[in-house]
């Protein structure tokens, strides 16, 4: 679960109350970890290996979430990645 938190900066800007759900905490400090955890999680016992082409965070969360679920995986970087 990522925490939540609030700004008094913020909301006095925006003229509401503002929550800010931190996805920087989550486990390699990014969102995407969440949405390549559960898509590795939906084909983990009939999956033979994860493939997936990226360059940033997506990769990193394929990567990690098929480490986790015992999956070979392979990513394929663009030739342009930085």
């Amino acid at each position: 679960r990522t925490p939540i938190q609030t700004s008094t900066t913020l909301d006095n800007e925006l003229g509401v109350r503002a929550f800010i759900k931190c996805e920087n905490f989550q486990r390699m400090g990014a969102f995407k970890f969440r949405g390549g955890y559960n898509a590795v999680s939906q084909c983990k016992d009939t999956a033979k290996g994860i493939i997936t082409y990226s360059s940033g965070n997506h990769a990193q969360a394929i990567a990690l979430a098929s480490k986790l679920h015992g999956i070979p995986a392979t990513i394929i970087m663009p030739k342009d990645a930085p």
